[in-house]
């Protein structure tokens, strides 16, 4: 009688248990509530297209269960907290550039080869090769799913006293950039002095003359308002700018099966689109462009490839695991 009694209570306590379970996870009628972080503000594609395209339908596909709040990057902290943040689970949703990707997946490192894709077209041919496809699942060791990803236009130079017409404009310019091995590299290959800065210290520092100059996209000229301080746009494909709907694993695997579903069924559907309105709003588009008050678009970037060509031999020799990575590049021109 005892014995029925002691494994009587062990089933109670084990059916409670998992009464507890159930009412704290995300099973079938439970609710949860993502982050997104966006490099964007509202009122500008990225942003609001990721509430129309993405949030939106996964709230109502879901009938509720998931609720997605949208916040811009300079309201979770810097770059590396965020990428912190969504390797952990506390942070479900990151748009990441390439060159925040790669410092923590190391395979993302040939992105920041300058020259590399020759436009969105190139990209998008090489990532739906195999070793395309394996470029997106060596995210997922690292704590994140990329289950879309695409070309999104370049980084342009700006200048505060200088268009870069040929590679010796360049020469002995100061020019900031992040702390990318491959962006520095590039810029002493070009002549340039390169110069490590937070990226929030940007505009004082070309304002006080720290530096002369930056690379980077419209989305982040208009947010910096750069063109004040640094009238002078350079249209020169130095780097690709890459975009990646980052998904953190932990946060996507404690899903129930029909909301992972209905997540990747949704982010596979609308990226693709988004990322050809930001393609589109790079590149593409014009007036944006008036901000600065002299623009050049240089057509001959030949003698720009030539001085950086060294810069592939070498990534190659230190770095023999990306070897197939460029060669599918170079197989999808």
């Amino acid at each position: 009688m005892k014995r029925f009694v002691a494994v009587s209570m062990v089933f109670v306590l084990t059916v409670v248990f998992a009464g507890i379970v159930m009412a704290t996870g995300t099973g079938e009628g439970e609710t949860v509530t993502w982050k997104l972080v966006v490099p964007a503000n509202p009122g500008q594609p990225l942003y609001e297209e990721s509430i129309s395209r993405i949030v939106e339908p996964i709230e109502a596909s879901s009938d509720g269960r998931i609720t997605i709040d949208v916040f811009s990057e300079t309201e979770m902290g810097s770059g590396p907290e965020i990428v912190q943040n969504l390797r952990s689970g506390a942070v479900e949703m990151h748009w990441q550039a390439f060159a925040i990707t790669a410092s923590y997946v190391p395979e993302f490192n040939f992105t920041s080869l300058p020259f590399i894709f020759t436009n969105r077209e190139h990209f998008d041919r090489f990532i739906r090769t195999d070793v395309g496809k394996t470029l997106l699942r060596s995210a997922e060791p690292y704590g994140v799913y990329v289950f879309e990803t695409g070309l999104i236009g370049y980084r342009y130079p700006v200048s505060n006293s200088v268009l870069f017409r040929t590679p010796a404009e360049f020469q002995g310019f100061r020019m900031r950039t992040m702390e990318n091995q491959l962006q520095i590299q590039t810029m002493e290959a070009l002549g340039a002095n390169p110069v490590v800065l937070p990226y929030g210290e940007v505009y004082q520092s070309i304002q006080n003359s720290l530096v002369g100059g930056y690379f980077n996209d419209r989305n982040s000229f208009e947010y910096l308002s750069i063109y004040e301080v640094a009238p002078y746009l350079t249209e020169l494909p130095l780097f690709s700018l890459g975009l990646s709907l980052a998904i953190s694993k932990e946060a996507f695997d404690e899903l129930p099966h029909d909301l992972q579903t209905i997540v990747r069924t949704a982010v596979e559907a609308a990226v693709p689109d988004i990322l050809a309105t930001q393609w589109s709003y790079n590149v593409e588009e014009t007036a944006w462009k008036d901000l600065f008050a002299e623009t050049i678009a240089v057509r001959d970037i030949a003698p720009f490839v030539d001085k950086v060509a060294p810069l592939y031999d070498a990534y190659i020799k230190d770095n023999p695991e990306g070897l197939p990575f460029i060669e599918g590049v170079q197989a999808a021109r």
